[in-house]
């Protein structure tokens, strides 16, 4: 019986069971994960739309007032009694003070009038008037104005006391202005009467710069505290007219503004009254002054040296972008003859001079009447140009200029764009919409123009 040959059988391994459902998975989540380990390490770039706005000036200043003022003295050492009120006007025949020699009458006339009475009509009247000023320019910030609607208050009614006062004991001054034991003052001129002398009332146009590092005129008394005074001694002073000047310094950029103006509207700060001044601007030395030259509203404000006023001038309107945007970069001004149409007849570019001539086409950045504005850092392999089909080179290093800019990224990328800044603030410019070359209403910039590249790809 023949033997059975003996099969040799070999196991082969199983084939790998590939699960391409997981492989897919897996390389999801390190794209995933590399996305987000990305995000996370890159430098975020913000961005802002740009709008339409305007900013509104700062144009408030403190001026100093400059009057025809003259300082009457008493001619005679007493005790005062006042008729007429602070910052009033005066005629020649108007009661201003009178003088006792023993302080007897005064004394009985300051008792009178200390003690209340009912107003009359007249007086109510001017009452209403100061109140009515008082709250048209109110505001709850500034509180200087209560003080001073306080003491405007005050003097009005301690003059209608004052008054009722005088009649109530008018026999017995005429007694005493005839045994000369009393005498009654009229003004040395017509005018607005003022209780006070601050230092300044030698003031005038030619002099008034060097008036302005003097005492606080804020703290001046007023000189109806004196209960007696001295002959010779300072007791009110007149201003002579109407007309009055409000000075105040102001910065180059301003006084270039103003210069050729004849004239400005200006708003009072205390009760917000509107008015136009004639104007003129001074530069004496380094410094720059405004002059405006008043004919009105002196009444109001006869008893303050510095008063709070806002210069009238239009707000400036445009695009409005913040101030982090900005960057500032250098650029070559080519002359546009040296430029030329490349072989495509659509691109301009420059014919180099140097290592052979070779044609670049640069990006135009701006573009004025004659000359062409290119990024420097575009040709800083370059040092000469020439004119096609001439001889005629140029040095771009004769002609550069630094141009502030905003990083335009509606493409995705950082591209730098040449802008004209109208105004600027602390944190905000408004800047020309006429350029071809800048950014236009709602293009999205670079909110951080400073920790940005041109070209930089953002998303």
């Amino acid at each position: 019986m023949a033997k059975k040959k003996r099969r040799n059988i070999s196991k082969f391994p199983d084939k790998p069971n590939i699960n391409i459902s997981l492989i897919i998975v897996l390389i999801i989540m390190i794209y995933i994960l590399y996305y987000i380990f990305s995000y996370l390490t890159r430098s975020h770039i913000s961005v802002y739309e740009v709008k339409m706005g305007s900013i509104a000036r700062n144009n408030h200043y403190d001026a100093m007032a400059i009057r025809d003022e003259t300082v009457v003295n008493a001619e005679k050492s007493g005790y005062p009694f006042y008729y007429a009120a602070n910052s009033s006007r005066v005629g020649a025949q108007s009661k201003i003070y009178g003088i006792d020699d023993s302080g007897k009458l005064t004394k009985k006339l300051n008792s009178a009038s200390n003690q209340k009475k009912a107003l009359d009509e007249t007086e109510l009247g001017e009452f209403e008037n100061t109140i009515s000023i008082f709250m048209d320019g109110y505001k709850n910030i500034d509180f200087s104005k209560n003080y001073i609607f306080k003491t405007d208050l005050e003097d009005q009614i301690q003059k209608a006391y004052n008054n009722e006062a005088a009649n109530a004991y008018e026999g017995d001054i005429n007694s005493a202005i005839q045994n000369g034991s009393y005498q009654v003052y009229t003004p040395v001129n017509t005018g607005f009467l003022v209780y006070s002398i601050d230092g300044y009332e030698g003031t005038t146009l030619d002099n008034f710069t060097s008036m302005k590092d003097k005492k606080d005129v804020k703290s001046v008394p007023d000189l109806r505290t004196n209960k007696k005074i001295k002959a010779g001694q300072p007791v009110y002073k007149i201003i002579n007219s109407d007309d009055w000047s409000l000075t105040m310094n102001i910065s180059k950029k301003v006084y270039l503004e103003l210069k050729d103006k004849m004239a400005i509207n200006i708003k009072f700060d205390y009760d917000g009254s509107k008015t136009t001044a004639a104007s003129e601007t001074k530069k004496i030395g380094n410094k720059y002054y405004l002059i405006l030259n008043l004919t009105n509203s002196m009444e109001r404000f006869a008893s303050n040296r510095f008063i709070s006023i806002e210069l009238l001038i239009n707000q400036e309107s445009g695009l409005k972008i913040p101030n982090s945007a900005i960057d500032e970069k250098e650029f070559y001004v080519i002359p546009k003859d040296y430029f030329m149409l490349g072989n495509n007849a659509k691109d301009l570019g420059l014919m180099t001079r140097g290592n052979g001539d070779s044609f670049v086409s640069p990006e135009i950045y701006y573009s004025t009447v004659d000359n062409y504005y290119v990024l420097k850092s575009d040709l800083k392999d370059v040092k000469e140009i020439v004119i096609p089909n001439s001889s005629d080179t140029y040095t771009l290093s004769h002609n550069t200029k630094k141009c502030k800019g905003v990083y335009n990224v509606n493409k995705g990328f950082a591209d730098f764009r040449i802008i004209n800044v109208l105004y600027s603030t602390d944190d905000y410019s408004i800047i020309s919409d006429e350029s071809s070359y800048g950014v236009t209403l709602y293009d999205h910039i670079a909110l951080d123009g400073k920790n940005i590249e041109n070209g930089k790809i953002i998303y």
